[in-house]
């Protein structure tokens, strides 16, 4: 059963690399918004991963102007299954106050919508990839004595992540359906304030970071003791562009893991900044994007031609 999850961590290792790597040279200019996976594109190719690529940049933003204040004069826009707690207390309030009064929120709002998306959006990969557990496993008792640590683990992360998405999706079919059919939508944002929908978004998202980090923890753990995932590269996959090579181990598992729970926002007090696009990548071992040639030196090239 472990070697199942291969497959799966190698296509969400693959994801996250190329949006990081893509998102470091486009976040400094404009801020996405809308990241989900089907505004995603795959390129299949035989022995390699799959290339991905990102579209849909119709609710981007000039990333200076929002962080100046822009934000002010926009709503919460997107996909609302990716939206972290901020947004989802701007939309449901519709004042930007409501953020001002609580500036770790305001700072979720104004620099983490784009990684908690691209969060989001590997994890959704990662868990339908994923083997399912075995029926009755979110019900046992001690699931991780009954199973083998970095299994069960894994099992939780897929576990927490479906609980998130009940939610998430409950809500985004409710929220839809609203402005789909033309209805009250302050009716709606009304009782998305009564029912504490921000708050159960957090609750969710926390829950599904700690699984994370736990699965990590046993994957560092089974790599510092020097094991192997056992799945072969033609199996796992090799990017181009990524400077591992050879088998999906455990410790490049564990850094997937860990790096999608720093990304994922959960509306609190960070004790850690978020990771930047750049640590991102270089954490797993990507190359930096190479610089688009620059105007000037195509009229000179040309002139010399």
């Amino acid at each position: 059963a472990l070697q199942r999850f291969v497959p799966a961590l190698a296509l969400t290792e693959a994801l996250l690399g190329q949006v990081a790597v893509a998102m470091e040279s486009v976040s400094a200019h404009v801020f996405h918004r809308d990241i989900h996976p089907r505004n995603m594109l795959i390129e299949e190719r035989v022995g390699q991963h799959p290339r991905f690529g990102l579209v849909d940049f119709g609710l981007a933003v000039s990333a200076g102007e929002w962080r100046k204040g822009g934000w002010r004069e926009r709503g919460a826009a997107g996909d609302c299954r990716t939206w972290p707690p901020s947004a989802w207390l701007y939309f449901a309030d519709g004042e930007e106050e409501v953020l001002d009064e609580c500036p770790r929120l305001r700072e979720e709002y104004e620099e983490r919508l784009d990684t908690h998306a691209v969060a989001l959006t590997a994890m959704e990969v990662l868990a339908r990839l994923s083997p399912r557990p075995p029926p009755g496993f979110a019900e046992s008792a001690g699931p991780l004595a009954c199973y083998p640590p970095v299994l069960a683990a894994l099992w939780n992360v897929t576990q927490a992540w479906q609980e998130y998405w009940v939610h998430a999706s409950r809500f985004w079919r409710v929220v839809f359906g609203a402005f789909n059919s033309g209805g009250n939508i302050q009716e709606l944002k009304a009782a998305c304030i009564e029912v504490g929908v921000h708050t159960i978004v957090q609750q969710s998202l926390c829950q599904l970071r700690e699984a994370l980090l736990e699965a990590s923890q046993a994957c560092a753990a089974r790599a510092d003791a020097g094991e192997a995932c056992g799945v072969a590269a033609e199996i796992a996959g090799q990017e181009q562009g990524s400077a591992r090579a050879g088998d999906f181990d455990f410790a490049t598992a564990s850094t997937v893991l860990g790096m999608l729970a720093a990304l994922l926002s959960c509306g609190e007090e960070q004790t850690k900044a978020a990771p930047g696009w750049d640590e991102v990548r270089q954490s797993l071992g990507y190359e930096k994007a190479p610089e688009p040639p620059q105007p000037e030196r195509q009229l000179s090239a040309a002139a010399d031609a």
